[in-house]
């Protein structure tokens, strides 16, 4: 078993394709489940951008811990990390029984691996969130001074949509292979 020092150095990436591979070796290496989620976009040197998760434990767990990174892009570099030296430090293999662990790598790997906290449509995932169940509240005052940012609606402007339906697929529309860049 190695100490923190040990777990924490080199685990932190420069860059959004040096940390999937790492996550991908050390997820894969420690005998986890994985899958991948491919995003439409490429990224800044044309690679492959994902999120991709790795699961441990039971299937029939009663509980699910999840260990995610990269809400917003440019801060998962830390977050990842931190998911790195956790994998190092065995964290996946002092589980309590009942419970299983599930890392996410880059919930926004466009805005990872451009450094953006934003996604490709310009949003911060976690300050943009709506919750469409629900009836959306508008800010009266807001389009008084940013007049296309409020339709009447409430809803999102129209140019304002995403881009891609699904995250999920390549640009021609297939899922691609979950493998290491």
């Amino acid at each position: 078993m190695i100490g923190h020092r040990e777990a924490l150095s080199g685990s932190f990436p420069v860059d959004y394709a040096a940390s999937r591979l790492a996550f991908l070796q050390l997820s894969s290496a420690r005998g986890a489940k994985t899958a991948c989620f491919t995003h439409p976009e490429r990224g800044p040197s044309g690679e492959l951008l994902a999120t991709d998760v790795a699961r441990f434990g039971p299937e029939d767990a009663e509980s699910l811990l999840i260990v995610s990174s990269g809400t917003h892009g440019i801060e998962a570099l830390c977050a990842a990390g931190i998911q790195a030296a956790l994998l190092k430090l065995g964290m996946q293999a002092k589980l309590p029984g009942g419970v299983a662990l599930l890392f996410v790598h880059a919930l926004n790997p466009y805005g990872f691996a451009y450094l953006r906290r934003t996604n490709e449509d310009n949003v911060d995932l976690n300050r943009n969130f709506l919750d469409h169940s629900g009836s959306i509240q508008t800010t009266p005052s807001i389009p008084k001074y940013i007049p296309c940012s409020c339709p009447k609606s409430g809803m999102a402007h129209p140019a304002r949509q995403p881009k891609h339906a699904s995250p999920a697929t390549s640009p021609s529309g297939a899922r691609e292979r979950c493998k290491p860049p």
